[in-house]
């Protein structure tokens, strides 16, 4: 999903996405925002997580700002897993 967000988001001209890559090693790490966008050298950092239960799945994004640490933006998706029968 991760790799997809980056090729969806690299289309839009105005923004500068940074790899897939380049952004895993933060996947765990406990630096703050602050350190890793500047090591990054970005202005806001796109988060989220997605949520199994049942046949539900829930995804949910942030665009933080990182020198305020406040949402720019959040949204939250949820669909159900079933699948249609086959015609």
């Amino acid at each position: 999903m991760t790799e997809q967000l980056i090729t969806n988001l690299s289309k839009v001209r105005a923004l500068r996405v940074i790899s897939h890559y380049s952004v895993m090693q933060y996947k765990k790490s406990h630096k703050p925002l602050p350190q890793i966008a500047k090591e990054l050298n970005v202005d806001a950092v796109l988060t989220g997580s997605v949520l199994v239960s049942d046949n539900r799945m829930r995804i949910t994004t942030q665009l933080v700002g990182t020198k305020s640490q406040q949402n720019l933006w959040a949204e939250s998706y949820e669909r159900s897993l079933s699948i249609a029968p086959a015609s």
